[in-house]
């Protein structure tokens, strides 16, 4: 395969799995990454995923070749333009164009500032459901018992 007028990178196998690593490739200006992987019958499907994701989350194409696993060509938008299983010592190739012009994102940019900001967002309304059910009065019914069945 020959690429030309492109920055690109080389993560291997599970890199793509950590966000960190794949923001870092694009922050140094990647538009291409290929990853050579071994997987393993049962996960090879799954494990393709995480690199498109990746791609995806940073605006760059993946190319991903495996062994024992799924050959993935995937772009910046998540469209998978040609995949295929290769398993045991069968060699398997794809062929397809790969898209080279990739922009950064604002998850490239600020990094996992929303799933912070979700997490801190889900700990404030479960901490204030938990403070409101504590201080809440008990409601008496009109002839002076709780509604709750209490004295």
């Amino acid at each position: 395969m020959i690429v030309t007028d492109a920055r690109r990178n080389t993560a291997v196998c599970r890199d793509l799995d950590f966000p960190a690593l794949a923001r870092g490739y694009r922050r140094d200006g990647a538009a291409v990454m290929f990853v050579p992987a071994l997987d393993f019958g049962r996960d090879a499907w799954h494990h393709s995923r995480p690199a498109v994701v990746r791609g995806v989350e940073n605006g760059f194409s993946v190319v991903r070749s495996a062994a024992d696993g799924h050959l993935t060509v995937s772009d910046q938008y998540g469209r998978v333009l040609a995949e295929r299983a290769a398993g045991g010592r069968e060699i398997a190739t794809v062929v397809t164009s790969v898209p080279v012009g990739g922009s950064a994102t604002l998850y490239t940019r600020w990094g996992d500032w929303f799933a912070w900001l979700c997490l801190a967002s889900a700990a404030a309304v479960a901490g204030r459901a938990a403070v409101r059910r504590r201080t809440r009065p008990v409601r008496r019914s009109a002839d002076g018992r709780s509604r709750d069945g209490g004295p």
